[in-house]
């Protein structure tokens, strides 16, 4: 991900029924280009949805875990 600016970071993992499953904060991360390694060995195999915020920024996008 990319931020325009320095912004507050955190991450969120929810399965199909929204129940937060993992969590990161990752701080403050200066203005740039960042990457973000989600640990899924607690995972089982399914559809999971991830949410990146950033600041007034919010995206979730779909994640498959397979084992």
């Amino acid at each position: 991900f990319e931020l325009a600016n320095s912004s507050e970071v955190m991450l969120e993992v929810t399965d199909m029924t929204g129940r937060i499953v993992l969590q990161y904060n990752k701080g403050n991360k200066p203005a740039g280009k960042h990457s973000m390694e989600i640990n899924t060995e607690s995972l089982k195999a399914g559809v999971y949805f991830y949410t990146l915020k950033a600041g007034s920024f919010v995206d979730t996008k779909r994640m498959i875990v397979a084992k």
